[in-house]
């Protein structure tokens, strides 16, 4: 059985509290993108979402 520690959960939970973040996941919870994709969906610019996909 899988143990999720406490500060586990509160590292995702804060990942996914980020509105960038969010909308990259929305944009490719479907469908693979490739980075200038989500680029432009977004409006983000490439090192932003770069640094979010890291």
């Amino acid at each position: 059985m899988d143990f999720i520690t406490i500060e586990e959960r509160a590292d995702f939970i804060h990942g996914l509290s980020n509105p960038i973040r969010l909308q990259i996941l929305e944009l490719i919870k479907d469908c693979e993108c490739t980075v200038n994709q989500i680029v432009s969906a977004t409006r983000i610019s490439q090192s932003s979402v770069s640094q979010h996909l890291a």
